[in-house]
């Protein structure tokens, strides 16, 4: 039980934070030809006479690859206000993304997961749920995390297929080892505390597909907790992240920055705490937003500059240079200062991405040595020139 949804699920985070994807663009709806526009309506009012207006002018089109973000409507939640971290993945648009599928990562992730589930009859969880299991997606297609920190604080909501009562069901009827599952009450909802060598993990349905997970006891947010109620209490929590087709969102909020601002050697002196919003996606490639807000603007000054220093030290253009990268890579990144923010933009094409994962996996231990060059084949030798002959004396 708990290899299926706590340790796959965060293992999947650990591999969600290097790649994600976003939904397909829809296609631009041609505009209406102004002109075609006014003649209707000359037709139709054939004595109306009006002076010719301007064309407008033409909206500027989004960048290629740009992807529109809106702030999200949520600043805090019911049960445990504004968390540090907090992060949403959507794991099946993840796994059909380009980049996970024609890198190998989707199938890498699907043979893990098989590896990890033998504690649980995967023949039984199928016909108990009504379909075929044979990726982690199957089971879990969403994962919301907030923590202050750590496991100890987390809370989890798992968006599930079908219900989620009659999910956890399966997975509790499906597992070979029962005595670790046991029902518990919250309110007048039917939840699950899953024991582990790690101490016990409470497993509550909180919306027709969704299951809220947590470990150990947590009083003070078990006491304001109520299913179907507020946002844990509903899994209504999208509002919390912000809107767009990406498929990786991190909030970060109140994040103490102290002592990395002390290795820093007074570089940035007044940096103290710093709000991040950040999302990853995948539309043709790789594309990543990331915004610190140093709620300081000499900071923010402070914390470009050193960002931009260190995007032109030769020395790590050397270090991409050493391992087969190209040191223009860097020029994709795009540092920018506004305010008390700092931005940085990557934008990578499918095509660069993917020989970035192939020269990493190469860099990895145990990765197959590159075939040393072969010897040339030896040529035979060519034919000496008979030695000259002394002349022969005269006779």
């Amino acid at each position: 039980m708990k290899k299926t949804i706590l340790v796959i699920m965060t293992s999947l985070i650990a591999l969600s934070l290097a790649v994600a994807c976003n939904k397909k663009k829809k296609e631009d709806k041609p505009a209406a030809d102004p002109n075609a526009m006014q003649a209707d309506m000359g037709e139709m009012q054939p004595e109306m006479k009006e002076e010719p207006k301007p064309e407008p002018k033409p909206e500027p089109k989004p960048e290629p690859g740009a992807e529109a973000v809106t702030p999200p409507s949520l600043t805090t939640l019911a049960e445990i206000g504004t968390p540090k971290i907090a992060v949403s993945m959507d794991l099946a648009k993840m796994a059909q993304s380009p980049l996970m599928k024609e890198t190998g990562l989707t199938e890498k992730m699907n043979v893990s997961f098989m590896k990890d589930s033998d504690d649980m009859d995967l023949p039984k969880l199928t016909a108990c749920l009504g379909i075929e299991v044979k990726n982690p997606t199957d089971l879990i297609s969403k994962v919301v995390v907030f923590t202050n920190g750590s496991e100890a604080d987390a809370t989890i909501i798992l968006t599930v297929p079908g219900e989620a009562e009659k999910f956890m069901g399966c997975m509790k009827s499906s597992a070979k080892d029962q005595k670790k599952i046991e029902e518990v009450a919250f309110g007048a909802a039917k939840g699950y505390k899953v024991t582990d060598d790690d101490g016990f993990v409470h497993f509550v349905p909180v919306d027709k597909n969704k299951v809220l997970t947590f470990r150990g006891e947590q009083k003070d947010f078990v006491a304001k907790l109520k299913v179907g109620e507020g946002n844990l209490g509903k899994g209504d929590v999208d509002g919390y992240f912000p809107g767009g087709p990406q498929c990786l969102k991190v909030i970060v909020r109140n994040f103490d920055v102290g002592e990395v601002a002390k290795e820093a050697k007074g570089m940035i002196p007044n940096l103290k705490t710093i709000d991040v919003d950040a999302t990853v996606g995948v539309a043709n490639g790789l594309k990543v937003d990331v915004k610190v807000d140093t709620k300081d603007a000499k900071s923010a000054e402070q914390l470009g500059a050193v960002a931009a220093v260190m995007k032109g030290n030769p020395d790590i253009k050397k270090q991409l240079t050493a391992a087969g990268l190209d040191e223009a890579l860097l020029d994709k990144i795009v540092i920018a200062t506004k305010d008390t923010a700092v931005t940085v933009k990557i934008d990578l094409d499918l095509a660069t991405v993917k020989g970035l994962i192939e020269k990493v996996k190469g860099m990895l231990p145990g990765a197959p040595a590159a075939d040393a060059p072969k010897a040339d084949a030896p040529k035979a030798d060519a034919p000496k020139a008979d030695a000259p002959k002394a002349d022969t004396p005269m006779k």
